[in-house]
């Protein structure tokens, strides 16, 4: 059974009267997860000077390639397939983390 989810990465910017920018850097742009393990990691990396505030909200995609897609917060779906931690991370600049996606 084939199930699509939908990862939104939401990203607040700390507002700085600076010039400083975070850059968000992720290290794959997609990802199959299967076999045994149906574990996924991704990197993501502030590539920026200042800090980066990452909200991750997860949904699953009930009508795909439909014109409004109808979409489900993960938390209202009985038996999910698909997680993703965590869910909120802060990112200093240069630092990397790992989002584990199972």
């Amino acid at each position: 059974m084939r199930l699509l989810m939908s990862v939104l990465l939401g990203l607040c910017l700390l507002n700085n009267t600076s010039q400083a920018a975070g850059v968000l850097r992720i290290s794959l742009s997609e990802m199959t997860l299967g076999g045994p393990d149906r574990v996924g990691k991704l990197m993501v990396k502030n590539t920026g000077d200042s800090p980066l505030y990452l909200d991750i909200t997860q949904e699953q995609v009930q009508t795909p390639l439909t014109d409004p897609e109808v979409r489900v917060p993960v938390g209202d779906v009985a038996a999910p397939s698909l997680l993703i931690s965590p869910m909120r991370l802060a990112l200093g600049p240069q630092q990397e983390r790992e989002i584990n996606v199972k």
